[in-house]
């Protein structure tokens, strides 16, 4: 006797809409907002085979590709979301003092607590109010924008109660989520660079991730000295040496020497719609890139009035590759897993900065 069709055992019998027809319900598709990608439900990802071969045995190979289109994003989404967890979990039980089996959720609740002499229970009630909490005092901080300054962005920062604007826990996303934020990591596996800087990297999970699969240097920088001082103490808990840490506002005013020109690969993802003096912020960040080196850049200029985004910045909305070329940075084509988001660029810097200054 023949053996049975795993695809027949899995439709014969089972209950459907129409009496006369067997069903297994179609696998929930996660659509990204800009329209360029679709992805199947993770948890779906069997489910959407199932469909692909019972459309394929059926002769109709249109809605076969279609699936078969959904599942090849989906697999590529979850490859790159598996290197990240699977590059850091060690690093965080051996931080926690966590066993084996210990979900990625709970470790990141513990180490916050632990870093701030709380509870996860508490740290996660914290994280829950973010919204809120930030956007109260954005609107009592920005209430006239005329009046911001440099020195009262970084005021309002640094006066969040942690863990509220930390990132670390970008780790918990859906995986969509957090492929697409850590693209430029992607790259870095592929790139292979010696040195990586991430510009603007809140509590340093890129960093983290670069120094701990084979960047031999990694420099963190950013305004908030709260989120540098975590991210020093959490490198130390995972045991990660080779990430150094620099405040946005030492980059900008007087880049220390040993940081010039010595970078082959840098990120700078969501962040300069946040700063006050955009065009003084990418000079420095592009001090940092060796002549050559790279940028994984993205910015969201255009989404004003959304909280901490400034009105002052709007002018860059459509402008990103005219503001990168001022500081010697040219757009290059890129090839990734999966369709970046629109705003998110790789740029080549072509001219070296000490040219860049002199014209």
């Amino acid at each position: 006797m023949a053996q049975a069709d795993v695809i027949d055992l899995i439709f014969t019998g089972l209950a459907a809409p129409n009496a006369d027809e067997t069903y297994v319900r179609h696998a929930a598709v996660i659509n990204r907002n800009d329209g360029r990608m679709s992805i199947l439900n993770p948890e779906d990802l069997s489910r959407g085979c199932i469909h692909f071969q019972d459309q394929y045995r059926k002769l109709n190979f249109g809605a076969a590709q279609k699936i078969l289109a959904l599942i090849e994003q989906t697999v590529q989404v979850e490859k790159v979301a598996l290197k990240i967890r699977e590059a850091i979990y060690p690093r965080l039980l051996v931080a926690v003092g966590a066993p084996q089996g210990t979900s990625i959720p709970d470790l990141i609740w513990q180490l916050y607590a632990i870093y701030a002499k709380s509870t996860p229970a508490e740290m996660m009630t914290l994280a829950a109010q973010t919204g809120e909490i930030f956007d109260t005092g954005w609107k009592n901080l920005a209430a006239d924008e005329d009046d911001l300054s440099a020195d009262t962005l970084k005021s309002f920062y640094d006066s969040l109660a942690f863990p509220v604007g930390c990132t670390f826990r970008k780790l918990i996303s859906d995986n969509l989520q957090l492929a697409l934020q850590a693209l430029p990591f992607w790259a870095v596996t592929h790139i292979k660079p010696k040195a990586a800087f991430d510009f603007g990297g809140n509590s340093g999970l890129m960093t983290t991730l670069m120094a701990t699969t084979g960047t031999g240097r990694c420099l963190l920088v950013d305004f908030s000295s709260k989120m540098l001082d975590f991210a020093r103490w959490k490198d130390r808990r995972m045991g990660v040496t080779n990430v150094e840490c620099l405040e946005l506002d030492v980059a900008m005013s007087s880049l220390p020497h040993p940081f010039k020109e010595s970078f082959d690969f840098g990120v700078c993802t969501e962040v300069m719609e946040h700063i006050f003096d955009v065009e003084k912020a990418v000079a420095a960040m592009a001090a940092l890139l060796k002549k050559d080196g790279l940028l994984f850049f993205s910015a969201s200029f255009g989404h004003y009035p959304y909280p901490s985004h400034l009105r002052r910045n709007v002018v860059f909305a459509g402008k990103e590759d005219d503001l990168l070329r001022r500081h010697g940075l040219q757009p290059v084509d890129a090839s990734f897993p999966f369709p970046m988001a629109p705003n998110q660029k790789l740029y080549k810097k072509v001219v070296s900065s000490t040219s860049t200054h002199r014209r």
